[in-house]
């Protein structure tokens, strides 16, 4: 697979905890469609906890082990490899015409390959640590 069409950009701050960034030259979203699917879903069906005794920091999965929209939103201590990864699997919570699938879709047509995905969110005033 050739790098080409990412851009990496690495800050100061994400150096110290090892984070990177990537762009994809050309790779557009629409944010508002993503609030408004967010809305959607967060009316709809309760949140599940990052971890036990955080309530915090929350969300919903959109890719997971089982087909559940908890599967795969809290911590997980496996070493999974890049090509054993799981948390492939579309949630109910996943509309295929929806933007985050169309966003999934677009990902996966650039030769990359989505897993785990979730929506997470902190509630106000959350003061812990989500790992």
């Amino acid at each position: 697979m050739s790098w080409a069409p990412f851009h990496l950009a690495c800050f100061p701050q994400c150096l110290q905890r090892g984070l990177l960034f990537g762009k994809l030259r050309g790779f557009q979203v629409n944010i508002a469609d993503f609030r408004s699917e967010y809305a959607a879903i967060a009316s709809m069906e309760r949140p599940t906890l990052y971890r036990e005794g955080e309530p915090g920091y929350e969300g919903w999965a959109l890719l997971s082990n089982d087909g559940s929209p908890s599967d795969g939103v809290g911590y997980v201590k496996e070493d999974y490899s890049a090509t054993s990864f799981p948390y492939k699997t579309p949630t109910r919570l996943l509309r295929p015409e929806g933007p985050f699938a169309q966003l999934l879709n677009g990902l996966a047509a650039r030769g990359l390959r989505p897993a785990r995905a979730r929506l997470m969110r902190l509630r106000r005033g959350y003061k812990g640590n989500a790992g």
